[in-house]
């Protein structure tokens, strides 16, 4: 065997061992990437998980009992809710009275939820109460009917809601018995009287909960 037979037995020797060094890099590497993917996936699905758990969370606390702060619109059932009034040429005259009234009240709701495509809505029972502000009082108004509610966003449980209740007013001032507005003051009198009741009507609200 000659020199150039040897040295071509060694180059081939050196470039198959190069060979098997290079597919056993690239084997390992491969190895890598697929415990990288592995790991991806494996993360992929946790997250995917939390995010139910956390979803299923949410609307967990949509759902049941929530709190909320609106703006009602209150409609009377019955006589005229009176401020002011006098005697004029013997004729009981009204100044003023609002027999409708926007009330800022605070409520609690229980909202059964179900979803329409993508939305989620709640629908259910809520209480209202208005804090009386004449200091006559502790309540102002009390109410009591259905809201509907729509989440703002459906990663978190805060809901725009609407609802319409029965509602009872205290204090209400109203013309004292006997007497009515546009007609003669009854014998023997000279001035108005005046009484307070606990009046009946209805209320639109909107509020928003967090």
């Amino acid at each position: 065997m000659n020199a150039i037979v040897k040295i071509q037995i060694i180059a081939s020797v050196i470039i198959l061992l190069s060979i098997t060094s290079y597919a056993d890099q690239l084997t390992d590497k491969e190895n890598k990437i697929t415990e990288l993917n592995e790991k991806v996936t494996d993360l992929q699905v946790e997250n995917k998980v939390l995010q139910k758990e956390k979803e299923a969370k949410i609307e967990t606390e949509f759902a049941g009992i929530n709190f909320g702060v609106g703006l009602a619109l209150t409609f009377k059932h019955g006589e005229d809710r009176i401020d002011d009034a006098n005697v004029v040429g013997g004729v009981v005259r009204v100044n003023k009275e609002h027999n409708r009234q926007a009330k800022i009240m605070l409520e609690t709701h229980y909202f059964f939820p179900f979803k329409i495509k993508d939305h989620t809505i709640g629908i259910g029972p809520f209480l209202g109460i208005e804090p009386d502000s004449s200091g006559g009082s502790l309540i102002g108004a009390y109410a009591l009917g259905g809201m509907v509610g729509f989440k703002r966003k459906e990663e978190t449980k805060s809901s725009w809601n609407i609802g319409v209740a029965y509602c009872v007013n205290t204090n209400v001032k109203i013309l004292g018995d006997g007497i009515e507005a546009g007609q003669a003051l009854p014998d023997g009198e000279s001035e108005i009287r005046y009484k307070e009741i606990n009046q009946p009507g209805w209320l639109i609200m909107t509020s928003f909960s967090w």
